[in-house]
Parts: structure tokens; C-alpha cells; sequence
């Protein structure tokens, strides 16, 4: 478009500035805000793009979320879970290490399961997890797993599939022989577990 003025201005005599330049600006602010591209976070742009009345596009708000593994109480055992896929196959396995007080490794399981879906793997894994902390005699258990819905699982148990629905129940009824917390960890805070599954 700028071209095409100058080369009016150039060739023909009669146009006028003014009106070049709002054609220019016409056009600059029709393809301005049919865009959906994000502006920079530079005041020069914003600017440029205010003189021209484009509507910005600025960078959607980025919150931090601190992730922090956190050692347990004192006479409390922590046990991470996860659950995971090989590659693309579909293969899956399930991982816990336990912790004590100071953070030091006390014991971990990690059992293959064949294809099954990611929900069925995560509850294995606090099933296991569970089971073994009472075979090794840990009466005050930390769990933490990075499945969200899993957590949940402990007071809604219409989440967890049928064909472990008994073996749950049993967990359950361990669960409420020993002192259990429950609670979400996000993957990077996870970061041990997650190693082992792959």
C-alpha cells in the first residue's frame, strides 16, 4: 500500500498527502486488527500499535506455582507413587519409594502391568503402596501421587473401575487402620518416582 502512494505521488501530480497517509493508516489498522498474533511486551510497540488504534494482543498472565517436596513429620514414612506409560505402546507401570523424616530411602516396589489404562496404574500404586507400608509395619503413611483424581478416589468410590473395586475396599479397610494423608503432588515436584516408571 505504501508503495502504491508513492508511486502516486510520484507519477501523478494531484494526490494529496493527508489523504495518503489516512489511507495508509486505514489499511495499516483493518490488517492490524483482524490479527490475532501477541504483541511484544515492549512499550515501543504498544505505542506504535495505540497511534494506529489496533486493539492489543498482549501475553496471557503466566502464574508460578512453587513445587517443593516436603519431608515428612517425624515417625512418619512418605511414599511417592506414579504411574506410567513406555513410550507409545501402551505398556504400563507403577512405582512407590519410600522416605523417612529425613528424607532418606527406606524401601520401593515397582511392578509392570501390562497395557492397561493410566487410571488403573495410578490405583495400583497406592494400593501396593498401602499393602506394603503395613507388611513393613509403617503405621503413619505420607502418600503422595500426582493423579489428582486418584486423591479424590479416597472419599468418591464410584472413581475407581470395577475390576479393582475389592482389592480397594481392602485398602481401604488398612486405611482406616493406620494414619494416612492423602495429597497432590505435580510431576516435577514427583521427580524420583517419575524416573523410576521410565
Amino acid at each position: 500500500m505504501i508503495q502504491r502512494m508513492r508511486n502516486h505521488v510520484r507519477f501523478q501530480e494531484n494526490i494529496f498527502i493527508c489523504s495518503a497517509i489516512q489511507t495508509v493508516q486505514c489499511f495499516i489498522r483493518m490488517t492490524g486488527n483482524s490479527s490475532r498474533k501477541y504483541m511484544r511486551n515492549d512499550i515501543v510497540d504498544f505505542s506504535y500499535l495505540k497511534l494506529f488504534y489496533i486493539t492489543t494482543h498482549c501475553w496471557k498472565e503466566i502464574s508460578a506455582i512453587q513445587v517443593i517436596w516436603e519431608f515428612p513429620h517425624i515417625n512418619w514414612v512418605k511414599v511417592n507413587t506414579n504411574g506410567a506409560a513406555r513410550e507409545c505402546l501402551g505398556f504400563l507401570a507403577c512405582v512407590g519409594i519410600f522416605c523417612d523424616s529425613r528424607g532418606e530411602y527406606i524401601d520401593s516396589f515397582f511392578s509392570f502391568l501390562g497395557v492397561q489404562k493410566s487410571l488403573y496404574v495410578e490405583v495400583i500404586g497406592v494400593i501396593l503402596a498401602i499393602e506394603l507400608g503395613w507388611s513393613k509395619g509403617f503405621r503413619r503413611i505420607w502418600l503422595e501421587c500426582d493423579s489428582s483424581l486418584l486423591c479424590q478416589a479416597f472419599s468418591l468410590f464410584n472413581l475407581i473401575q470395577c475390576s479393582l473395586r475389592g482389592r480397594w475396599r481392602k485398602c481401604i479397610k488398612l486405611y482406616q487402620e493406620i494414619e494416612l494423608i492423602v495429597s497432590h503432588i505435580f510431576c516435577v515436584g514427583n521427580h524420583c518416582a517419575d524416573k523410576l516408571t521410565s
